[in-house]
């Protein structure tokens, strides 16, 4: 036992004796890499919603949606292109130059000429890269269209004869007095940038 305990307190003084000679080295420790975040990628071009689903709509009149878009960012864009990938969907927009701040629209018409399940995209070509928006939908064709207005008159009805009952509740009174309070403060909100575009709303 003396033996074994002496036999490693040797061991043990070699080992530090090679090390402070250099010939027994400690394991190399990995470099610490500092992560870097680039902010090169960021989307200027910002819309509020790049795809549209019209659901059911007749078939012959033509539907609209329109995509709002604005530069968050703090340089200026050009909007070089819009084009549709058919030609039953007629892409309305004004090109040039956006600044920092400044908004814009592009507005999507569909001809809705054929019955049908459909899918159509827009490619929005910016100085900044390039943008895909989607309209989608069912044409229907009459007395198809007429039968779903029915139903969904129906539907809709029912509905509001469900929330006028749920609206009496306790419950259901604080929630309605949320809402009036909601739409209140977006109508004030509305009036105000229309007076600031000097917009006289219709009566």
């Amino acid at each position: 036992m003396k033996h074994l305990i002496l036999n490693l307190i040797l061991i043990s003084g070699l080992s530090k004796q090679l090390v402070a000679q250099g010939e027994l080295l400690p394991p190399p420790q990995m470099p610490t890499v500092p992560v870097v975040i680039s902010n090169q990628n960021i989307e200027i071009v910002q819309f509020d919603t790049k795809s549209h689903d019209f659901g059911n709509i007749k078939q012959g009149t033509p539907v609209s949606f329109t995509y709002n878009f604005k530069n968050v960012g703090t340089k200026s864009f050009t909007l070089d292109n819009v084009s549709a990938s058919c030609g039953c969907t007629t892409p309305n927009w004004k090109g040039g130059e956006y600044k920092a701040g400044s908004d814009g629209t592009i507005t999507a018409t569909f001809n809705a000429s054929s019955p049908g399940t459909f899918s159509k995209n827009v490619t929005v070509q910016t100085s900044e890269g390039q943008v895909i928006l989607s309209i989608s939908g069912i044409v229907l064709p009459e007395p198809e269209y007429s039968a779903y207005l029915v139903q969904k008159q129906a539907e809709d009805a029912k509905k509001a004869a469900e929330l006028e009952v749920y609206y009496k509740t306790k419950e259901g009174k604080k929630v309605k007095k949320n809402l009036d309070k909601a739409a209140n403060k977006k109508a004030k909100e509305d009036a105000k940038k229309l007076k600031e575009k000097k917009i006289t709303p219709k009566k």
